[in-house]
């Protein structure tokens, strides 16, 4: 079985970017460089199976979340592809997360 595409749409670039940011800063790009190929490995396997995560059925059928670690990955289940809508710390307020599923509803219609 090939690889299910994803794409990061949303604040998720955004996340990345961040998540790399303070990588690099508290443990050095060596350690960023590591858990970079972790954090991937990880959305594909998300991608190549969405239901691994949590349905979040009061926004739609093929929207979920995924807690895993120090992250949560907010992504939606498209025909070809998935979409990652925003990846953040676990431990970031709330609000943060409920914008990560605005973004998943933003994302439907399209």
């Amino acid at each position: 079985m090939s690889d299910i595409p994803y794409i990061f749409k949303g604040h998720a670039r955004h996340d990345l970017s961040a998540i790399r940011k303070y990588t690099i800063k508290q443990w050095g790009k060596p350690q960023w460089e590591k858990y970079d190929a972790i954090l991937f490995r990880r959305i594909q396997a998300l991608a190549n199976n969405p239901q691994l995560g949590v349905a979040i059925d009061d926004i739609s059928e093929n929207a979920y979340m995924f807690p895993d670690g120090n992250h949560v990955f907010y992504y939606l289940k498209r025909a070809k592809d998935v979409v990652f809508v925003g990846i953040l710390s676990s431990s970031m307020a709330p609000n943060k997360h409920l914008i990560r599923k605005n973004d998943i509803e933003s994302e439907l219609k399209f």
